[in-house]
């Protein structure tokens, strides 16, 4: 029964160990080497989905306006 526990307390150190130790990797990797909220860029540098949203929000204030008007 002790060496049950013994063999459940290591695997259980050795699977949390290990978790925490990718977990420590995948963050300073990602840190270095920013892999997400890649951007596409057009041939001015200005940044595409950027100029979208703006110009999304910008019609809906338009819209907005117009329905304040009535």
């Amino acid at each position: 029964m002790v060496i049950g526990f013994i063999i459940y307390e290591t695997a259980d150190i050795v699977y949390n160990v290990s978790r925490i130790s990718k977990n420590i990797i995948y963050s300073f990797y990602n840190f270095y080497f920013v892999t997400d909220n890649v951007n596409l860029l057009d041939i001015s540098g200005t940044n595409i989905e950027s100029n979208n949203t703006i110009l999304l929000l910008e019609n809906r204030i338009k819209l907005l306006e117009e329905k304040l008007k009535i």
